[in-house]
């Protein structure tokens, strides 16, 4: 193989393979559609829906953390200002309303009205709930900061939506038609550009050769020299595939009690609380009080926090269970017509507790979060040990990785060492 053929190979076949002369591939760009694309089939069909369409009870859920007559000074300022914050206290989930304010000069569907019932504001608002419009149509008390209200399909804010949803498929659709388009006219010239590429490749080389043949004093050996190291280092051939650590995620944060006392959410939390039996709300009273006996019996039940929509899973020992644990109890005896329950879990990487009674006719209670110091510290031992361990074998990784430079830093290394952190 004389000098001409090796610099012909090295030039084809290389500056094919690295795509030089690649086509860049179209970019497209979609704009998240608003809705989905039938909305009142959604919304008659979804389980969520269907819940929050039945009219129940809400509640104002901003500045919980002030006193009551300051409360109902900002909420009355937030629905002068045409906007407000509540939580339908049977299912948890919140709500920010955005209205018209009262008297704004001309009228609207989204509205807030304090003359038609004396004591109590009258509000409807229409949102975008899970690509479903939506109208929310209550009312709530000015003293107790509570009401009535129920969620409605919109009409009229739906065919709008269905209207610009339409427009902006169609819109997608002829973009996608013109790119197709552009493809085909590019294929049909594509054999032109080859040949034109062709020619071009083609000079390089006889440029290549000319050099080649004057400059005698370069060998066959210096050629496939510059070829190994210049040509194939380029491609990345010999590039070592990176070290892959792979880390268990720890449970807990490394300063659990001053995030426990910091994080808002806890701070709500941890004050005693109303609290609700949440699980199968769309059952009979008597049904529902029968199923949570019987969870309760199982070791587990499902509460919310009325005033933050905070849902929990609770898990602790069934009573007459065997284990006599402190820290995980379910109480029938302390008080009649009552059970108290203590449960401990990790809430965002923090131990916690949770310690209040249910009433086993209504279903709602008193509660509170608290930090659990016991199981705090048992974690984060268990964190402790955790680092140290992945600390050595990082150190045990480096120290392998020196030892393997000075033996493998040849051009013929196809393999660094690779680590398995778990």
């Amino acid at each position: 193989m004389d000098h001409t053929s090796v610099l012909g190979m090295m030039h084809h076949s290389h500056f094919d393979n690295m795509g030089l002369y690649e086509q860049p591939r179209p970019k497209f760009i979609f704009k998240m559609p608003r809705v989905v694309p039938d909305q009142k089939s959604k919304f008659e069909s979804d389980e969520l829906f269907r819940r929050l369409s039945r009219e129940s009870e809400v509640r104002y859920t901003g500045h919980r953390d002030r006193p009551q007559e300051e409360r109902i000074k900002r909420f009355l300022t937030a629905c002068q200002e045409g906007h407000t914050e509540i939580a339908f206290s049977t299912t948890g989930t919140n709500l920010q309303l955005i209205f018209n304010p009262p008297n704004p000069g001309y009228m609207s569907e989204n509205q807030c009205d304090f003359e038609k019932e004396q004591g109590k504001v009258h509000i409807k608002s229409s949102f975008i709930m899970n690509g479903v419009c939506v109208r929310w149509r209550g009312y709530i008390d000015l003293e107790r900061l509570d009401g009535l209200g129920t969620l409605e399909f919109d009409e009229e804010f739906a065919a709008n939506e269905d209207a610009t949803l339409r427009l902006q498929m169609e819109r997608y659709t002829q973009r996608l038609r013109e790119y197709e388009d552009n493809k085909s006219r590019y294929r049909l010239d594509r054999p032109e550009q080859d040949e034109a590429r062709c020619s071009t490749r083609l000079s390089s080389v006889q440029s290549v050769r000319s050099r080649v043949v004057s400059a005698r004093v370069m060998d066959h050996t210096a050629v496939l020299g510059m070829m190994h190291h210049t040509h194939f280092d380029n491609m990345g051939l010999y590039e070592q595939p990176r070290p892959k650590f792979i880390f268990k995620m720890p449970r807990v944060v490394p300063d659990q009690k001053a995030k426990f006392e910091s994080d808002e959410l806890f701070r709500r939390l941890s004050r005693e609380s109303e609290v609700r039996y949440t699980a199968h709300r769309d059952r009979p009273q008597d049904e529902r009080v029968k199923r949570f006996l019987a969870a309760c019996q199982e070791g587990h039940t499902e509460i919310a926090f009325s005033a933050t929509g905070t849902n929990l899973q609770l898990i602790f020992n069934p009573p007459n269970s065997g284990y006599n644990m402190s820290d995980n109890i379910c109480d029938f005896e302390k008080e009649q017509g009552k059970v108290h329950i203590k449960s401990s879990f990790i809430m965002n990487g923090v131990c916690v507790r949770w310690r209040g009674y249910m009433d086993l006719e209504r279903l709602d209670g008193v509660g509170a979060v608290e930090f659990d110091e016991e199981a705090a510290a048992n974690e984060d031992a268990t964190l402790r040990h955790q680092m140290e361990r992945y600390t050595q074998r990082l150190k045990e990784f480096e120290e392998n990785k020196t030892r393997y430079r000075p033996e493998h830093d040849g051009p013929g290394s196809l393999q660094r060492p690779y680590m398995k952190l778990y």
